[in-house]
């Protein structure tokens, strides 16, 4: 939390990210073990901390904390240590993510996104530290210029300089994403309560179409499950156990 949020308030993950975390790194440390019995015939042990698996994930800020002096502050969608870099709107209220990451990335954004190539060279903004220490100004005058352009427009011009963007999705608009639609990542699921739109797994197989079983109904596999350890459900149905 000390890194996410705005400078006024900390935010907390809008993800359980230490769970989400934790189940990446055992799954890949399970497909590692299976590789190294493969290859040894010896079968190994894991231990995965949701603790440690966030660590590793503040990698960057943590290393920032603890070599460069001060921790990172928390900047939104704006980054640490690169301007400019975050959320901008354009005059029609679309809002655009955006990155500019280098003095070459720099030098176009200037000419085609803002069209003030006078800015490369402006004490102020011509180096990537100069343009952190004046944030506020640099941020001012790409409001101003951004404002008198649509979303379409800013767009094509971030394209023509090759910029990195995106526009900021709310979570129906990312369901409805372009993207999705076009590379067919849903797949109808079955559930006690009518069929929805999954997403599909973010690993795809050539030749292998994902698993993508009924949502089972509450109770529905607890005569199996119990079959499978050697109880019999009717007798533990008549004692109350189930």
């Amino acid at each position: 939390m000390s890194v996410t949020g705005s400078a006024e308030e900390p935010a907390k993950s809008g993800i359980p990210a230490a769970d989400i975390g934790a189940g990446m790194y055992a799954f890949s440390g399970i497909l590692s073990a299976l590789y190294d019995r493969e290859r040894t015939g010896r079968g190994t042990e894991l231990e995965v901390s949701l603790f440690d698996s966030l660590v590793e994930w503040m990698g960057f800020p943590l290393y920032y904390a603890g070599y460069g002096g001060t921790p990172p502050p928390r900047t939104g969608t704006s980054h640490a240590a690169i301007a400019p870099y975050g959320t901008f709107s354009a005059g029609d209220g679309t809002e655009l993510v955006l990155a500019v990451q280098n003095d070459r990335e720099w030098a176009a954004f200037c000419e085609h996104a803002v069209g003030r190539p006078d800015w490369v060279t402006d004490a102020r903004f011509a180096t990537g530290s100069a343009r952190v220490t004046n944030r506020a100004a640099l941020e001012a005058g790409i409001d101003a210029i951004f404002a008198e352009l649509t979303g379409t427009e800013l767009e094509t011009r971030l394209e023509e300089g090759r910029i990195a963007h995106a526009r900021r999705r709310d979570l129906p608009d990312v369901l409805a994403h372009p993207q999705l639609t076009a590379r067919d990542r849903f797949a109808e699921v079955a559930t006690p309560a009518g069929s929805i739109r999954a997403t599909l797994p973010p690993i795809t197989v050539p030749g292998r179409a994902p698993r993508m079983d009924p949502v089972p109904a509450l109770g529905e596999h607890t005569d199996a499950v119990l079959r499978e350890f050697g109880f019999d459900a009717e007798v533990l149905r008549r004692q109350g156990a189930v």
